[in-house]
C-alpha cells in the first residue's frame, strides 16, 4: 500500500450491531471481554452508561477484574474531550451519557490515516428512549478520527424484558444459543429498535432516575 493510500479514505463511522446475551452476568463479562480486544488493539475506549446504578456497577465490576479506568463524573467540554484523546494510558473512561456534550454528529468527511487508533465507544445498556440513544451515536460519530458505536444488551435488561424479551428469547433458544454466547445480527438490533419504539410512545416523560427500572417505574404508565 503506498503513502497515499493511506489518506484516500474518508473517516468512516462504524455502528455495529448491538451485542446482546441471554443473562446480564454474561453481558458483563461480554463487555469485559470487549475492553480488553478493543485496549489491545490500541484504541481508547469510551464506557457510556445511562444511569447511575450502570456506572457504578461498570466501576464495581472492572475494580474486581483488576482492569484499570479512569470514572468521568463532571460534564464533558472540549477540553475533556482532548483530555480522552490524548491520554497517555489510554485508559478506558467510564462516563455517565448524560454529561456527554451534545452534538450535531459528523458535518463533513476528514481524511485519516487508517493506520491511527479508532475510538470505540461502548455503551452499556439500551436506554428506553430512542432518543437518548441517538444522542450518544451523535457524540460519537462527532470524535476525531475513526470511530465506532456498539450498544450492549441483555434479555434480562427492562426493556428486552418488557417490550421484547419473550419472542427474542424463544427465537435465540430455538437457535440453540448458549447462556454466554455473545450474539450480533442486524434482524436483532432491528427487534431492539422496535422496542424502544414501543416505549418511547408509552412514555409519560424523562424523568431522571437512578437505574433502568426506576426509570420505567417513574416514566411508564403503570
Amino acid at each position: 500500500m503506498g503513502i497515499f493510500n493511506w489518506f484516500s479514505k474518508p473517516k468512516t463511522f462504524e455502528k455495529c450491531d448491538d451485542a446482546i446475551w441471554m443473562s446480564r452476568k454474561a453481558k458483563w463479562m461480554g463487555i469485559v471481554t470487549e475492553i480488553a480486544d478493543q485496549s489491545a488493539a490500541g484504541n481508547r475506549v469510551l464506557l457510556v452508561a445511562h444511569f447511575p446504578d450502570t456506572t457504578a456497577q461498570a466501576c464495581e465490576i472492572l475494580q474486581r477484574m483488576n482492569v484499570a479506568f479512569v470514572e468521568e463524573k463532571q460534564r464533558w467540554d472540549s477540553g475533556d474531550i482532548s483530555r480522552f484523546t490524548q491520554h497517555k494510558d489510554r485508559l478506558p473512561f467510564v462516563i455517565p451519557a448524560e454529561s456527554l456534550p451534545d452534538t450535531p454528529g459528523r458535518q463533513q468527511p476528514h481524511l485519516v490515516d487508517e493506520r491511527e487508533p479508532a475510538f470505540s465507544v461502548l455503551v452499556l445498556e439500551r436506554h428506553l428512549l430512542s432518543s437518548e440513544d441517538e444522542r450518544v451515536a451523535r457524540f460519537a460519530e462527532s470524535l476525531p478520527g475513526r470511530s465506532r458505536l456498539q450498544f450492549f444488551q441483555s434479555l434480562e435488561d427492562p426493556l428486552m424484558q418488557v417490550f421484547a424479551g419473550d419472542s427474542v428469547r424463544k427465537t435465540l433458544e430455538r437457535l440453540g444459543v448458549s447462556q454466554d454466547e455473545r450474539i450480533e445480527n442486524p434482524m436483532l438490533s432491528r427487534w431492539v429498535q422496535a422496542a424502544q419504539q414501543k416505549a418511547q410512545k408509552q412514555a409519560l416523560g424523562n424523568a431522571k432516575a437512578e437505574s433502568a427500572e426506576s426509570w420505567m417505574a417513574s416514566n411508564m404508565p403503570p
